[in-house]
């Protein structure tokens, strides 16, 4: 399962994950789920582009940077919109071009 073998890549390196993936939407959820599993504790964003949309996804085990609001200052960027919990939230964003320019802001928001 291709969320599982890049999960585990990303989780090794350790710190807050900001990563872009091509696939299907599916792959999304599967990357929040595989997250869970491997019950990871900081925060994690990323983005899905399926070759029609940008699907975004973001799961937090800190206080710090909680998922709902991630995804709600992120979406916009790209024409979408999105939320959730503090835990886990998902959004969707129709401008493919910005993928770059929410990955950079993601990986600024995370850093911080």
């Amino acid at each position: 399962q291709m969320a599982d073998v890049a999960l585990a890549d990303l989780l090794e390196k350790g710190g807050n994950i900001v990563e872009l993936f091509e696939g299907p939407a599916s792959l999304l959820q599967e990357l929040l789920n595989g997250c869970k599993k491997k019950q990871f504790t900081g925060a994690a964003f990323f983005i899905v582009d399926d070759g029609d949309k940008l699907h975004l996804g973001a799961i937090s085990g800190t206080p710090d940077h909680p998922a709902g609001k991630l995804i709600q200052t992120l979406a916009p960027l790209a024409g979408g919109k999105g939320g959730g919990k503090p835990d886990m939230a998902r959004g969707a964003a129709p401008q493919r071009d910005k993928a770059q320019e929410i990955l950079a802001q993601a990986t600024t928001q995370l850093k911080a």
